[in-house]
């Protein structure tokens, strides 16, 4: 089976997930829980890698290599110094108003009569 084909069924079987009786849960889990703080985290680790770790010389490098021009300054500037710090404060007022939001669980109804059996 190729790997797109074996992509398909992986997909396929991870969404049934979300058809069962319990899909508003996972939906709702994946919502919160995988969408937010951890993509936030992971995009500035990698900005981080990329222009400190990597060095902005040799992805600019790259890019002229792949595109034929050199990218201008105001590309440098937006990966050096303007995207790191947004997402950073993005991360830091999703942490704060996280962090002063009452704890609470969506998806459980405590007045649902499917609950009580």
């Amino acid at each position: 089976m190729p790997v797109s084909g074996l992509t398909c069924v992986v997909s396929f079987i991870i969404c049934l997930l979300f058809t069962q009786h319990s899909g508003l849960y996972w939906v709702s889990f994946f919502d919160h829980f995988a969408g937010s703080f951890p993509l936030l985290t992971i995009g500035l680790f990698e900005m981080i890698a990329v222009v400190y770790i990597y060095g902005i010389d040799r992805f600019n490098k790259d890019i002229e290599f792949m595109v034929g021009h050199k990218p201008s300054i105001f590309w440098q500037v937006t990966w050096r110094v303007i995207s790191p710090l947004i997402v950073l404060v993005i991360l830091v007022f999703y942490l704060v108003t996280q962090v002063q939001q009452k704890l609470t669980y969506l998806v459980w109804d405590p007045n649902s009569k499917a609950d009580r059996k």
